[in-house]
């Protein structure tokens, strides 16, 4: 099973600063700031459900999820499918080797001989294209509680 990996948006510093010591503003300039913050993850992950790769299952939808923290102000946008990394980054060449015997049984009934090939995925990213969509949005509304 895969413990997950991590993209980060790379926020303007100012941004950044103000995200991070929400505190430090008064009520109304905190409720906006974490108001945007909590939009901006919600539209993260609606853009990356826009962009996740559907097939029979849509297991990777289905193991979209989005949580915001109003306690340190941070939104995390994840995906439970344990396969989801190698949709985002892709694969290299697999190949199956048979360990015990001289053939390889497969699962549907099929013996296959040698080293086995099962190809590569290329890459078909949707959190980062995801973010890159929806941080313009989420600084600019950042900044408008900053001025």
């Amino acid at each position: 099973m895969s413990k997950g990996f991590r993209i980060y948006a790379n926020i303007d510093s100012e941004v950044f600063k103000a995200i991070k010591n929400v505190d430090n503003y008064n009520t109304n300039a905190q409720k906006s700031i974490r108001k945007a913050m909590a939009d901006g993850t919600k539209s993260v992950y609606d853009a990356a459900f826009s962009k996740a790769p559907h097939g029979k299952n849509n297991k990777i939808r289905a193991g979209l999820h989005w949580s915001y923290d109003e306690a340190k102000n941070t939104g995390v946008v994840k995906s439970s499918a344990p396969h989801g990394h190698l949709f985002e980054f892709g694969t290299n060449e697999r190949f199956v080797y048979p360990t015990r015997r001289k053939a390889l049984k497969m699962s549907d009934g099929r013996f296959a001989r040698g080293v086995n090939r099962s190809g590569r995925i290329r890459p078909k990213p949707f959190m980062r294209p995801a973010i890159e969509q929806e941080r313009p949005n989420i600084e600019s509304e950042v900044k408008k509680v900053l001025e």
